[in-house]
């Protein structure tokens, strides 16, 4: 999940278990893949 505001970030907790990563915008290209490679590593 991604969101332009942090306060999001209390949203996506709500959601429980079906989110597994947040990133808040602006993230860079490295940030993106460092957690994509924690989510299947």
């Amino acid at each position: 999940m991604t969101s332009g505001l942090a306060s999001n970030q209390n949203e996506a907790k709500a959601l429980g278990d079906s989110v597994k990563a947040f990133l808040i915008k602006p993230f860079t290209s490295e940030k993106l893949l460092q957690t994509i490679a924690q989510l299947v590593g």
